[in-house]
């Protein structure tokens, strides 16, 4: 049985339902991770991932905008949401969406970075 208050085995779920191709069904995992824990990049970012994989772009939109402020470093970028865009490309899942995805919030995702180490400087 999955704990339903634990991030870990609902962001597992939810990652597992998205590979699959059910990101409908992965909707309601990801959104219980995200409450969970709001400041996890990765359930914020799978969230955004299950609308984008159902074609509302609206909503994808807005989530990817919640991540982009929750990433840490160039490793989050990569490994999260880039490698992400990289599987549903390479699935062909919604592939023009992922591209505009891509297009839109790795620039703002990298300024975010820049911005962010200058803080900490």
């Amino acid at each position: 049985d999955l704990e339903p208050n634990n991030i870990y085995g609902q962001n597992g779920l939810c990652w597992g339902l998205i590979l699959d191709n059910q990101p409908a069904k992965a909707q309601a995992a990801c959104i219980k991770a995200q409450q969970i824990d709001p400041m996890s990049m990765a359930a914020t970012v799978n969230v955004a991932n299950t609308y984008l994989l159902q074609g509302n772009k609206q909503e994808a939109w807005k989530w990817y905008e919640q991540t982009i402020g929750l990433i840490d470093d160039e490793s989050d970028l990569k490994d999260g949401m880039l490698e992400d865009f990289n599987i549903f490309e390479k699935r062909g899942w919604q592939v023009e969406l992922v591209k505009n995805a891509r297009a839109e919030f790795e620039p703002k995702a990298r300024q975010w970075l820049i911005q962010k180490e200058t803080i900490n400087e």
